[in-house]
């Protein structure tokens, strides 16, 4: 395209020349190059954003300089099908397929009965007028229990939990 451009305005610069066509039409034909120049620096620049694209896509690396566009191939003699599982699309699809497959796995996980421990030891002393004579009134609370989470309803629209029992063991002081 740049090239039938550049020969338009040779000869529009001829025609100028002769008398035949006047500057304006020889600016014309200048601006046709130059947007000539910036669709093809523009194209060159989208076909770069998408061979990084094929490349983050498929793992293969693709440089501008190493990519040979091809005319495509039509066979005659009926319809031609297409393996849509080797395109670049259909690969981030799978990818993405794939790592929603475990976000479920990991909420399965959730849907189990749990059971935990707890326990704590706590140490208080009480005296307003001097800290140091609080370590004489230390007084020592201990707490432990055992929690059991089951599910509260088997329906798989509903994530619904119910503590099913709580033991809370406090020492008698």
């Amino acid at each position: 395209m740049l090239k039938c451009r550049q020969q338009i305005y040779q000869l529009t610069r001829r025609l100028v020349r002769a008398g035949t066509k006047g500057k304006l039409e020889q600016g014309n034909a200048a601006i046709a190059i130059a947007e000539a120049i910036q669709a093809i620096e523009t194209l060159q620049l989208e076909m770069a954003d998408t061979l990084e694209g094929l490349t983050f896509y498929t793992g293969q690396s693709y440089q501008l300089g190493d990519v040979r566009l091809m005319d495509l191939i039509v066979k005659t003699g009926g319809l031609e099908t297409v393996d849509i599982s080797e395109l670049p699309a259909v690969a981030a699809y799978d990818i993405s397929i794939e790592q929603k497959k475990a976000e479920i796995e990991i909420a399965k996980l959730h849907l189990v009965t749990t059971f935990s421990l707890y326990g704590s030891y706590n140490m208080y002393g009480n005296d307003r007028n001097s800290i140091l004579d609080s370590f004489e009134s230390l007084e020592e609370k201990n707490a432990a229990g055992i929690v059991v989470n089951e599910l509260l309803s088997e329906n798989p629209g509903s994530i619904l939990y119910k503590d099913s029992f709580q033991v809370v063991v406090l020492p008698a002081n």
